[in-house]
């Protein structure tokens, strides 16, 4: 059976319709997460040394996921919608060591603050039970450090990545107005870089100029389990 594109609208409404003549109000909502996280940062560090170039690469690791999300949630029969604003604080990091010349130069990476505004929609598909899917916007804090083990620089920096959001999970409610979610989540960032001169290392000599180029692609997963409110 063939359905005409321009049909696909009207079907949405019917559900819609199907469901529940007008949307419930919304109801503000407050979720408490925790899990973990799992950072995969392509990370190179590029070591200039009289016209010569050095790469290393490194991954990242995982660490804890700590999360709070206001939001408001519509509800259309079975059909669900909210929208969230989650601030999130996690400890992963990513680091590259290269022995150049003996310089040990260095580059370092830790996740910060991460600030997320995202659409949830989904539906009831048991009494008390919802799937759903969830789709936003991300904007992370890090700090990074780069340098040389043996020289004089020591460079501490903090900035920010933005990255596009998709997930999905399961939410169970266990008592009136609260309910478990179970949720995973990737967040793809933008790349990153910084680049530092390296002058005249005290105590090396033959060596008077390195220049180091750190460029890092952040990609983050996290599964969270939370206790949701729903007043």
């Amino acid at each position: 059976m063939e359905v005409h594109v321009r049909s696909i609208p009207l079907i949405l409404v019917a559900v819609l319709a199907v469901s529940a003549t007008s949307p419930a109000p919304a109801a503000p909502t407050i979720e408490l997460s925790v899990g973990r996280g799992y950072l995969y940062a392509h990370s190179t560090l590029a070591v200039v040394e009289e016209d010569a170039s050095l790469e290393f690469e490194s991954v990242g690791s995982e660490g804890f996921v700590l999360r709070v999300a206001p939001g408001y949630e519509w509800s259309w029969g079975r059909a669900r919608l909210a929208g969230e604003l989650a601030v999130s604080y996690s400890n992963m990091r990513t680091g590259i060591r290269a022995n150049v010349s003996y310089a040990g130069a260095y580059a370092r990476a830790t996740t910060g603050r991460i600030v997320m505004a995202s659409g949830r929609i989904g539906a009831e598909v048991a009494p008390g039970t919802q799937v759903h899917g969830r789709v936003g916007y991300a904007t992370m804090e890090y700090r990074s450090e780069i340098g040389a083990l043996f020289g004089e620089i020591d460079e501490r920096d903090t900035g920010e990545v933005q990255a596009v959001v998709a997930g999905a999970g399961i939410q169970v409610e266990f008592t009136p107005g609260w309910a478990v979610r179970g949720e995973y989540t990737h967040m793809n960032f933008e790349r990153a870089s910084e680049v530092e001169h390296i002058d005249d290392i005290e105590g090396i000599e033959g060596i008077e100029d390195i220049h180091l180029r750190w460029t890092i692609e952040p990609r983050i997963e996290t599964i969270t389990v939370s206790i949701v409110r729903v007043y």
